[in-house]
Formats: structure tokens, sequence, C-alpha cells
């Protein structure tokens, strides 16, 4: 019973992430890019 309830939220927590991380470009720009572009290529 508790997987189908997880799966949702495994897909709604990175909707939210990419949204936040949008919005936190938009207001603090260039280095919120270049720590998220860091972030992406360790997790690659």
């Amino acid at each position: 019973v508790g997987a189908p309830i997880l799966r949702p939220s495994a897909l709604v927590v990175p909707a939210t992430k990419w949204e936040f991380l949008a919005v936190t470009h938009r207001s603090q720009s260039f280095r919120t890019q270049s720590a998220f572009k860091q972030v992406l290529s360790s997790r690659e």
C-alpha cells in the first residue's frame, strides 16, 4: 500500500525542487545557476 503513495511523492518532490530552483535562480541570479550546474555535474 505504501509503494503507490511513494511513487507520486517521488515525482512531486523533484517537480517542486525544479520550481524552487527556478524561483531561486530568478531571485539570486548567477551564483545560484553556477552552483546548480556544479551540483548537476557532480551527480552525473
